[in-house]
Order: C-alpha cells, then structure tokens, then sequence
C-alpha cells in the first residue's frame, strides 16, 4: 500500500529533469578526455584541469540525487529510477575514487 500516494506535479518534473540531465557528468567527461587526448606533450597536462568540471558536475548532482532520493523515500513514493540515474551521474567522480584507490594500493 506504500506506492498508492500520488506525487506532486512539481516532484515528478524533478525527477524526470533529473532523469534526463543524470547523463551530462558522463558526456562531458568524455569530451574532456577527447580534448585532453588531442593535446601533444606537456600540454597536456596544462588542458588537464578541464577534467575538473565533469567531476564537480558529477558530485554536485549526486548530492542533489541523494537528497531527491531521501525525499522520496520519505514520502513513500518510489525512487528506483532516481537510484539508478544517481548512480549513472555519480560514476565519473566514482571513477576517479576508484582510480586513486587503485594508485593508492599499487605503491
């Protein structure tokens, strides 16, 4: 009986926003590789700080999918698309955890 409430029309624009614009963290981190992988030398290094603004794209929108799914879960209404979007929206800043974790064990 939990999903019979009804969310408001406002909640469910969020969701779907959300849903819709969950893909971007993970399009922009693959044009930034694109553009740091067409550098030569050195300078890529110097393009290399484009690299932070899919990841801080990618936290702020897991902070706003952890508090959406909270939310919901509150209310009771069901938040399993949400979860599964969080999930795609957070994973270039999991990416880089589980990449400095790998550099981290390997010294």
């Amino acid at each position: 009986m939990r999903h019979l409430v009804k969310p408001p029309p406002a909640m469910v624009l969020v969701q779907k926003l959300y849903k819709y614009l969950s893909f971007l963290p993970l399009f922009c981190l693959a044009g930034s590789y694109v553009y740091v992988a067409s550098v030569e030398g050195w300078g890529a290094y110097g393009v290399a700080t484009i690299l932070l603004f899919p990841i801080t794209l990618s936290a702020l929108m897991m902070i706003f999918g952890v508090v959406l799914c909270v939310l919901l879960y509150c209310k009771g209404l069901p938040f399993t698309r949400v979860l599964i979007s969080l999930l795609v929206s957070s994973l270039p800043l999991l990416m880089l955890l589980l990449r400095w974790l790998q550099l981290e064990v390997a010294n």
